[in-house]
């Protein structure tokens, strides 16, 4: 777990210290809201009455940081939270590394019974909602306002409700 949270931090460029680590918990709202589920998703997959502490941790952290995580997502190193408000991920979303993701994004349950899975270095913009089994591959960005049920290619960006092709990145 310790590693997990040095690659965390190095997601918010800093360098890995206690000092630092104290800094991003008070001051960085992002990182608080990830070290936290990082906290109770550990104590989840654990004994029973570590469990139940888990959900005490998660529904007190709720109410701190306005964000549902659920302690079921798989969630890569290196997440970058920059504004975690209204942040729904749903207990099957599965999230790479160095993504972010802004304000009101809801990665949910479709109609399929399934979560969003994202790949590495996804950007997905303020107030979007992903749902169902939908696959964004790597270095895809979703515009702000964005609807997503269908599959993202590499390097492309979605816009739009539902979400349309906009342009190739690079």
């Amino acid at each position: 777990m310790l590693d997990i949270i040095k690659n965390d931090m190095k997601a918010y460029n800093k360098k890995i210290n206690l000092l630092n680590f104290i800094y991003l918990l008070i001051f960085n709202s992002g990182f608080f809201t990830l070290f936290g589920f990082r906290v109770y998703a550990y104590l989840y997959k654990k004994s029973l009455p570590l469990k139940v502490l888990s959900k005490l941790i998660q529904r007190f952290h709720e109410i701190l940081t306005a964000c549902y995580i659920s302690p079921k997502a798989k969630i890569a190193t290196g997440l970058k939270l920059p504004h975690p408000v209204g942040v729904v991920i749903g207990e099957g979303a599965i999230i790479g590394q160095n993504t972010t993701i802004y304000q009101g994004v809801t990665l949910g349950k479709g109609g399929d019974n399934l979560y969003p899975n994202l790949g590495d270095d996804c950007v997905i913009f303020a107030n979007s909602i992903l749902i169902g089994g939908i696959k964004l591959s790597n270095k895809c960005t979703v515009g702000a306002n964005s609807f997503v049920n269908k599959d993202i290619p590499e390097l492309s960006v979605f816009a739009g409700v539902p979400a349309k092709f906009i342009t190739y990145k690079g």
